[in-house]
């Protein structure tokens, strides 16, 4: 009888002590988790920022929301500031604008004279981020924000944020050509015939060919707007465009890359391939 009581004391003991080794395990992976380190080498010197991943979630038989978003520890308060009200106005905003379709929609009966209390499949929101540059420098990343409140397709609006830590200012695409007036119009070259080149062959060739050509024009013109989502680092430029903006929205988002360390084939500043890494070089 005593030695029963034993082996289940001995197995209790154990059951509890691995119990108490998975609990830490699974609390110190979360805590790493939410507080990540992201090392970046620059110049052979290794740099460390953490960042806090922010998530949450909201499930109703309205709506279901999803978000994660990066603030960063000891980066300025009006950029963490701007990141949160950021992701908060999209939230409000969707669940207004998906409040506000629906109770349109309710007008209108089913074929069975019915209109259900919620919709069958709930209306969506998912904002996540994807990171490009993130040291004691310079952070870079890429805000994605795709919903769905009704209608055919779902929308998607992409944010990007560009900061100067050491001056505690936006890093505007002017300031990456101070040099350079036209850089609009090279960008806008480089972009169009990145595309082309990416997206042609998925064209239809019939009669939604020019369609297709137009929106790519009209999508990489030589004006801000069309350029205001990029991300850099130390080798490359990275132009996001929500879908429909260069393309059908059924080719989804588009993304393009320029080098800054592309070889100069000329001296001509201007020239699309190069005037990436001419202005660089002047102002590194």
């Amino acid at each position: 009888m005593t030695k029963k009581r034993s082996k289940t004391a001995k197995s209790l003991s154990k059951l509890l002590f691995t119990t108490v080794i998975f609990t830490t395990i699974f609390v110190l992976g979360y805590f790493f988790y939410q507080q990540r380190n992201f090392l970046i080498t620059k110049d052979n010197q290794l740099s460390t920022l953490i960042i806090y991943i922010k998530t949450d979630k909201e499930n109703t038989k309205l709506y279901k929301i999803s978000v994660e978003y990066p603030v960063f520890d000891k980066a300025p308060q009006n950029l963490n500031s701007l990141i949160e009200s950021t992701v908060a106005s999209k939230v409000s905003e969707f669940k207004k604008q998906a409040t506000k379709n629906w109770k349109e929609r309710k007008k209108a009966p089913l074929p069975n004279g019915k209109s259900p209390e919620y919709p069958e499949d709930p209306f969506t929101l998912n904002i996540n981020w994807s990171p490009q540059q993130l040291n004691n420098n310079y952070i870079s990343f890429i805000l994605k924000i795709n919903s769905f409140t009704g209608g055919a397709n779902e929308t998607q609006d992409l944010i990007s944020f560009n900061h100067d830590l050491k001056n505690n200012k936006e890093v505007k695409l002017e300031d990456l050509f101070p040099n350079n007036p036209d850089y609009l119009k090279n960008i806008s070259k480089t972009a169009e015939d990145n595309l082309t080149q990416q997206l042609e062959s998925r064209w239809d060739r019939g009669a939604s060919y020019k369609n297709a050509k137009n929106i790519l024009e009209k999508g990489t013109a030589p004006n801000e707007e069309n350029f205001k989502h990029f991300t850099l680092d130390d080798n490359n430029v990275y132009f996001y465009f929500p879908k429909s903006q260069v393309a059908p929205s059924s080719f989804g988002e588009q993304k393009i890359t320029i080098s800054r360390n592309i070889d100069l084939k000329s001296n001509n500043p201007t020239d699309p391939r190069n005037f990436l890494k001419h202005q660089y070089q002047q102002n590194r």
